[in-house]
Parts: C-alpha cells; sequence; structure tokens
C-alpha cells in the first residue's frame, strides 16, 4: 500500500491519499476469476458454490486491515 498524509501542527491528519493493494493487483485478481471461471463453469449451468470459489479467488492476496 502506498500511502501519503499531511498532519498539522497537532498531529491531526488533514489529508490522506491512499492507494491500496487492490487496485495494484486488478490484473491478477481478474486472471484469478477467469482461471476459475473457465475451469468450473461450462455452458449456461453454474455448479452450487462456484460463486464462493470465484469470490475467493479475487480476495485471497487482499490485506484487510483491522478497524479500530
Amino acid at each position: 500500500m502506498f500511502h501519503h498524509y499531511r498532519v498539522d501542527g497537532n498531529g491531526l491528519i488533514e489529508k490522506v491519499n491512499l492507494l491500496i493493494a487492490t487496485g495494484q493487483k486488478n490484473l491478477a485478481m481478474n486472471r484469478a476469476v477467469r482461471q476459475v471461471a473457465r475451469h468450473y463453469i461450462h455452458g449456461r449451468q453454474i455448479p452450487e458454490g462456484v460463486l464462493n470459489r470465484l469470490e475467493a479467488s479475487s480476495v485471497a492476496d487482499t490485506v484487510a486491515v483491522p478497524r479500530r
């Protein structure tokens, strides 16, 4: 993740600019979804559970930041 902060004299954040990992890994995530879809979907029928696999493939390497 790339980030840029601007703080005031008290150390309070005034402006934040973030480039999250999802934006950087978009091509890889699209390829993962395509690979899963080609493997599991044939014709017009979508087997049960495939949507879960597709979702998991698109977020497999996304970092979750805990909130306070």
